[in-house]
């Protein structure tokens, strides 16, 4: 099992969000996580990969206890977190937010190569390689996010709300992205808030409601379940 949590308490400050869940994620596998908003899902997010603390319960990933260790110690071994909000640095360029996303690689090789696959995978970075990322379109602020969570050469690569603001088009054009990433190798653990994206590119999901995990199973069983269905793929969208 790649990643695994079990009974996971977690908030702000003192105040508990995660009210004790436990999900696992295997490798090669697409997962996501669905729910309203403050249901838990950006926590559960921030929860592993360190920016949050857990005040009871373990986090693994590749069978090795995280929680506890710096956010850059556990990106260093291959968890990856690419938060809501398109979190780029306005004034650095393109190729130097991407950069950045290399810290702690020392394989020049590697990184060449992982350059090439972003520019291939968000041609629109390529040709604003040099601008400042302020210039960029939030949809192009959105590839640059991804592409430097990928420079990290994530084995998990943990995605928060990637389609959230985005017009349709560019909804499907990352949408074909994580689907691109996943069928490259990469595991993915997805916040989506479009929820038949999220079904569509998952092979299981996990529902979230505060704080608490009240059904799991395959992507066709969840599409399938009156709680989904009458909940959350009847709204256009779900926060």
């Amino acid at each position: 099992m790649l990643l695994k949590l079990d009974n996971v308490e977690s908030g702000y400050g003192r105040v508990p969000v995660l009210q004790g869940i436990s999900f696992e994620v295997k490798e090669g596998t697409v997962v996501t996580l669905l729910g309203a908003n403050g249901a838990g899902k950006t926590t559960t997010l921030r929860a592993i990969s360190g920016l949050l603390p857990v005040f009871r319960g373990t986090i693994e990933f590749d069978g090795q206890r995280i929680n506890g260790l710096a956010p850059e110690r556990i990106t260093r071994r291959g968890l990856v977190h690419c938060p809501e909000g398109r979190e780029v640095f306005p004034e650095f360029t393109v190729a130097e937010n991407l950069r950045i996303g290399t810290y702690g690689r020392r394989d020049a090789a590697g990184i060449r190569q992982d350059l090439d696959w972003v520019m291939e995978l968000f041609p629109n970075l390529k040709m604003r390689y040099r601008q400042q990322a302020s210039t960029l379109s939030g949809g192009e602020q959105q590839m640059l996010a991804i592409g430097r969570a990928l420079m990290a050469r994530p084995r998990l690569l943990m995605l928060d709300e990637p389609s959230l603001g985005l017009s349709p088009i560019l909804v499907q054009t990352i949408t074909d992205v994580i689907r691109r990433i996943h069928q490259a190798g990469t595991t993915v653990l997805l916040v989506e808030q479009n929820v038949e994206v999220a079904l569509e590119l998952a092979d299981f999901g996990y529902v979230l409601e505060t704080g608490r995990i009240v059904l799991s199973g395959s992507a066709e069983y969840l599409r399938d379940h009156d709680l989904v269905r009458m909940s959350y793929l009847g709204n256009a969208s779900l926060a």
